[in-house]
């Protein structure tokens, strides 16, 4: 089995197409104050939905506050037209404690595909390399 995208292809085509409009892609750093970054998110807006994107920090800053409060500054300054914050995936449970602590509710979201055995998998590549 394979994981999927949580997106539609088409879905995602048009939440980057969006994206060059200006305010479409929102990157956001929180700093100490001599400027080191700790974290770092990116959200992409699509109408009336906000979506977490991508995000990182810095392991030495995990208990500092830093992703709670980037995020809320974040939530906070989304355009008046965003009803909805989209924050992805929360598949361990962890995540899903912290992301729950914003309010909203948690909604599963997963996909499930099949995939060829062993055999025609190796038997697609062996076609490939022989070539036409």
């Amino acid at each position: 089995n394979r994981v999927a995208a949580p997106y539609a292809r088409a879905d995602f085509a048009r939440m980057l197409e969006r994206q060059r409009v200006p305010g479409g892609l929102q990157a956001w750093v929180a700093r100490l104050p001599d400027g080191t970054p700790v974290a770092a998110r990116a959200s992409v807006l699509d109408g009336e939905i906000a979506h977490d994107w991508v995000a990182g920090s810095v392991r030495e800053h995990f208990d500092s506050g830093a992703t709670p409060f980037l995020l809320s500054e974040m939530i906070a300054a989304l355009p008046a037209e965003v009803r909805r914050f989209d924050f992805g995936g929360a598949d361990y449970p962890s995540i899903a404690r912290f992301k729950s602590k914003f309010g909203g509710g948690l909604v599963a979201s997963f996909s499930v595909s099949r995939t060829r055995g062993v055999r025609a998998r190796l038997g697609t590549a062996l076609a490939r390399m022989a070539g036409p």
